[in-house]
């Protein structure tokens, strides 16, 4: 299957009412989360999504080069043509395996997979979706043979369920489409995809003025309560930073509004950060335990939250924030006035203590 549309615009437009209107609910049947392309003859792609409840199907144009039909992820779909450029060709073209290639100008996305590299001093794997990203770099392996491929989700899936009843190394080796990891007297084998992975390297953390350190299992407990309140779709908190103090708040329409503060080292200018709870909970919930940084230059830029306590491994996870409306950004600034003013109270009533006791002896 493979079809190039002229821009985005038509494809975009049919992705957004089929997920506001009948693709995007909780469905506890996986396939009503996907929708079904269909390219057929020369210039008709049609795209098509059901609740099982009511069904919505819709055409497009494309110029069809290979005609076919897969189905995928609507939200992902979604938020991949959201951020393409408008005014540039798109092709799309299903590999083998099920994998899809999207490429639009210089931007190729192949979806599902994660970049492994290894070398004679260390291995790195890297993923992202677009809206985070995570690394890992183990310099403590040493390897004989060196490797550049990208791994399918479903085979990183399957290697950790194998890898969990397993003790010792993990054997990889690889040819030219395939990759080999020996588990023990089990052997994983899974081919590699096909296309180019992001140039993660531009975004990698540099320069970040503003770090904080936690201790994981206590933050990642703390943000799974607040987050309970957050709502349901941007799964949105608020971290605001003000003096030796993190407030983590979320609130939910309907629901109502959680809060809860931790004791932090900060004594920077207060910062009010959004962010989405799912992706922070993610990665704290594989480090698990032990401590880590979280790391930012200014509210609106990108977040590192990063593992710190293991020598000869460096693993981070990059996160884009959530926009915050100017009234909850400046309620660090409030917090802290009024912090500056009690203290300023406080002396004042100190001073006038110190005039009157002499009198009072």
């Amino acid at each position: 299957m493979r079809f190039t549309l002229e821009n985005k615009t038509l494809m975009h437009k049919e992705l957004s009412l089929l997920r506001a209107t009948v693709a995007d609910k909780k469905a506890t049947i996986p396939a009503l989360a996907l929708t079904r392309l269909e390219a057929n003859g020369k210039s008709g792609l049609r795209l098509t999504a059901t609740d099982l409840d009511q069904t919505l199907s819709c055409e497009t144009t494309a110029s069809i080069q290979k005609a076919g039909s897969i189905a995928l992820s609507t939200k992902k779909l979604h938020e991949i043509f959201s951020e393409l450029p408008a005014d540039k060709p798109i092709s799309f073209e299903r590999k083998e395996n099920n994998r899809v290639l999207v490429a639009c100008g210089a931007s190729k996305f192949t979806l599902a997979g994660a970049k492994f590299i290894m070398r004679q001093k260390g291995v790195r794997m890297v993923t992202t979706d677009g809206h985070r990203l995570a690394l890992v770099d183990n310099r403590t392996v040493r390897n004989s043979t060196e490797l550049d491929c990208l791994i399918p989700q479903n085979a990183l899936l399957a290697l950790v369920r194998l890898s969990a009843i397993h003790e010792g190394a993990v054997g990889i080796s690889c040819d030219e489409n395939h990759i080999y990891f020996e588990i023990g007297a089990r052997t994983l084998i899974t081919r590699t995809l096909t296309g180019q992975f992001p140039n993660y390297e531009m975004i990698l953390p540099k320069g970040y003025d503003k770090k904080v350190p936690f201790e994981c299992a206590e933050l990642l407990a703390s943000v799974r309560r607040v987050a309970v309140l957050s709502d349901a779709k941007s799964h949105a908190l608020v971290l605001r930073f003000t003096e030796n103090k993190l407030t983590i708040s979320a609130e939910e329409t309907e629901t109502g509004a959680g809060e809860e503060t931790i004791d932090v080292p900060y004594g920077l200018p207060p910062v009010a950060i959004g962010i989405n709870s799912e992706y922070l909970t993610d990665y704290l919930s594989v480090i698990g335990t032990g401590a880590v940084s979280f790391e930012f230059k200014e509210a609106k830029g990108a977040i590192n939250v990063r593992a710190t306590g293991e020598a000869g491994v460096n693993s981070y996870s990059i996160i884009m924030p959530l926009n915050l409306p100017d009234e909850v950004t400046s309620v660090g600034h409030d917090q802290t006035n009024e912090a500056a003013s009690d203290k300023e109270t406080a002396a004042e009533d100190a001073r006038e203590s110190d005039e009157v006791s002499p009198h009072a002896a």
